[in-house]
C-alpha cells in the first residue's frame, strides 16, 4: 500500500511535468485558443492538486505509521 502510494505520486508528478512542457511549447501556444489554454490550465491544476494530496498522504503515512524495521 505504502509503495503503491509512493509510485502513484511519482506518476502524477511526471504527468504534470509532461502536461506543463507540452502546453509551454510555442506551437501549442499559437494553435490553442484562449478557451483551450484555460482548459489545459485547469487540467494541469487538477493534476498538481492530486499529486500534492498524494505526496501529503504518503508523507503523513510515513511519519505516523513508519514501516516496521526488518
Amino acid at each position: 500500500m505504502r509503495q503503491a502510494l509512493h509510485w502513484l505520486a511519482v506518476i502524477w508528478l511526471l504527468a504534470v511535468l509532461v502536461l506543463w512542457q507540452s502546453s509551454n511549447q510555442p506551437f501549442f501556444r499559437v494553435v490553442m485558443t484562449a478557451q483551450r489554454q484555460q482548459l489545459s490550465g485547469s487540467v494541469a491544476a487538477f493534476f498538481l492538486g492530486v499529486s500534492l494530496i498524494c505526496a501529503l498522504w504518503s508523507g503523513w503515512l510515513h511519519w505516523h505509521h513508519p514501516a516496521p524495521k526488518a
